[in-house]
């Protein structure tokens, strides 16, 4: 299935910053939205000689076989799509159109070419030739969706979903989009509605279940945690899932659990450094062990020499344990990272004192 991954628009991968830093960092709605891909893979399954992939020349030899079967293009332009050669891409798919313009399909495949080159014009009036050839073309119509929630018409985009639900009642996906697009439009009751009809629908559903644990999450509800809870059983490697649920622990007062989850984060993802710097937070905000706090702050910076936020940290121990030195050093090298940090700036100033 292709991917729009042009579509990464500050709403999936909910990596959230650190305590000090509110909000959310999201990433990679779209590979959500449109669901698993194929990773960029050339070399997994090659011929014998390296050079081309199996996957790829079985595709050239039904083309080869069937020169005038616009499917075989179709379905080569996909492959293209997935490692992203959008002029391979668009050349098989011109030959596909060539030989059949008649399939509402084809021009979907053209809209995800021409929005992963950046065209976002192009592939909306490819995606209304779609509809103009099958009004009730879901694939289509989920695109036009997404491609309206991108540019935030929520809206418009809940539109075309309602569309797909007259068509299909249990369209998992669809809900899953509205779901999105109600939480942007700050309906949370609506959300969590859409997200909860989402896991009805397909239980095993794992992005709802981490926005139902976000949405709970804001409301300090603790429920969150038995949402985190379902998209660990899902994919229980999940950082993201094991993330959220230890900044609940966190903000809920539960150190000791929240520890435990950021230390099995490390295992899973040793160069993590938000687990690291939010180790060191607690330790320092919270236990008054300051000198653990420092260690967790400094696995942090291996991590990112330029965490302007963890060499700050990092010297707020120091200056707490009375090594006003290494506390200067820690502030400085802050201010040179971030000049407009004004905490280190603070630091040194009452480090004069």
């Amino acid at each position: 299935m292709q991917l729009l991954v042009s579509f990464a628009f500050s709403f999936f991968y909910t990596m959230r910053m650190q305590k000090i830093v509110t909000g959310f960092f999201y990433v990679g709605l779209i590979l959500v939205l449109l669901g698993s891909c194929k990773p960029k893979t050339e070399n997994s399954e090659t011929t014998s000689n390296d050079s081309i992939p199996k996957d790829l020349i079985s595709l050239n030899k039904k083309i080869e076989a069937e020169p005038n079967n616009a499917d075989n293009y179709n379905a080569r332009a996909n492959y293209y799509l997935d490692k992203k050669d959008f002029p391979s891409a668009a050349k098989d798919m011109v030959s596909a159109i060539h030989l059949d313009s008649t399939k509402s399909s084809y021009f979907v495949t053209m809209a995800d070419i021409f929005f992963m080159s950046g065209q976002s014009g192009k592939s909306k009036r490819s995606l209304e030739k779609s509809l103009l050839l099958d009004s009730n073309n879901i694939q289509a119509l989920q695109r036009m969706a997404e491609l309206y929630l991108y540019i935030k018409d929520n809206k418009k985009s809940i539109s075309y979903l309602d569309k797909i639900l007259h068509l299909d009642v249990h369209n998992a996906k669809a809900y899953f989009t509205k779901g999105v697009d109600f939480k942007e439009l700050g309906d949370t009751a609506k959300a969590i509605s859409s997200f909860q009809t989402v896991v009805e629908q397909d239980p095993e559903y794992y992005h709802a279940y981490i926005q139902l644990g976000l949405l709970f999450e804001a409301k300090h509800n603790p429920l969150a945690l038995e949402y985190y809870t379902a998209a660990l059983k899902l994919n229980p490697k999940s950082v993201e899932a094991m993330y959220n649920m230890a900044m609940y622990c966190q903000e809920n007062n539960k150190y000791n659990k929240a520890i435990e989850i950021y230390t099995n984060i490390l295992k899973l993802d040793p160069q993590n450094k938000y687990a690291n710097y939010n180790l060191g937070y607690i330790h320092y905000q919270f236990l008054k062990v300051y000198d653990v706090a420092a260690k967790h702050f400094t696995n942090a910076i291996n991590c990112d020499n330029n965490y302007a936020q963890a060499v700050y940290m990092r010297g707020l121990c120091y200056e707490t344990l009375g090594d006003i030195a290494k506390a200067a050093v820690d502030y400085n090298q802050a201010l040179k990272i971030d000049p407009d940090y004004d905490k280190p700036a603070e630091g040194l100033q009452r480090l004069k004192k």
